[in-house]
């Protein structure tokens, strides 16, 4: 099996038709981070600066049902605590969806794939 569940030559959606469980994937430990307050691109740009500070691998995916916030996903668990004790956001559970996004080689690469601009777009869109 690939990243996210999906056997090689699949992408990431034919997992989720499948139902396979995918929240046990490498991308697994998420932050929702929601669009609060006139600053939210202001506090995109910080946490953009922190994680590549830190130089911290994560992926960012922005789902219908999160009302235009962003799921930062990130490998490990003890990443994505201290994502949110540094920078706020609310640790979730995974969501099956976002993991097969995050774990997609079309999502990005193993830098850190969004920066502020890119996180904006997500939560703008």
């Amino acid at each position: 099996m690939a990243p996210g569940g999906a056997a090689p030559g699949q992408d990431a959606g034919d997992t989720m038709k499948r139902g396979e469980d995918t929240t046990r994937g490498p991308w697994r430990h998420q932050v929702l981070v929601t669009p609060d307050g006139d600053d939210f691109l202001c506090r995109l740009e910080a946490m953009d600066d922190w994680l590549m500070r830190w130089k911290i691998m994560y992926r960012a995916v922005s789902l219908n049902g999160d009302n235009g916030a962003v799921r930062v996903c990130f490998r490990e668990e003890s990443l994505a605590h201290a994502f949110h004790e540094h920078l706020g956001g609310e640790l979730v559970p995974p969501d099956a969806f976002a993991v097969a996004l995050a774990a997609n080689p079309l999502a990005g690469t193993e830098e850190p794939v969004a920066g502020a601009k890119e996180l904006a777009a997500f939560a703008l869109s």
